[in-house]
């Protein structure tokens, strides 16, 4: 059973949180949850101080352990700077090929956010037959529902 947090009527899933957190030590990071009091302060990771800062007063509470996923993969990946999403942003309607682009650098960190999180539910004997499911269960931000759609036909049944 899915351990899970309420915040303002709204949940996410504390044991993803946690499994992230981990691996964020495992990897020899700092990260710190603040309850911040902008809701759109994105989380994001600070290559400097090696810390990854996880807004946990996120609008859309679900997304919270996908934005820590997508954090992590900003170090996994030796992203230096700090890069945001701009608000009209859609990820699958953008082509980013060069890897110096923020945009790339982005889409990279929303695939290692997802496969981690993939990976996750299926070690967790999760099962779903639909990627708006799947979505809604994990957080995952609708800008990804192409690419977690793509993932779901790579599994012939549809189950993980």
């Amino acid at each position: 059973m899915m351990e899970t947090f309420t915040t303002s009527n709204a949940m996410y899933n504390n044991d993803l949180l946690i499994y992230i957190c981990n691996l964020i030590e495992d990897h020899h990071l700092s990260y710190i949850l603040s309850r911040l009091e902008d809701r759109h302060f994105r989380s994001r990771y600070l290559p400097k101080q090696k810390t990854i800062i996880i807004n946990t007063n996120w609008w859309n509470p679900p997304e919270i352990p996908f934005m820590a996923a997508h954090e992590l993969g900003h170090y996994i990946n030796g992203d230096k700077g700090v890069m945001y999403y701009d608000h009209t942003y859609k990820w699958q309607e953008h082509r980013a090929f060069n890897r110096n682009d923020d945009a790339f650098k982005e889409d990279q960190a929303d695939l290692y956010g997802l496969d981690l999180i993939w990976n996750y539910a299926s070690s967790q004997g999760y099962t779903c037959e639909d990627p708006g499911e799947f979505m809604l269960q994990f957080g995952i931000p609708e800008r990804l529902k192409k690419v977690v759609a793509q993932k779901f036909e790579s599994n012939n049944d549809l189950l993980f």
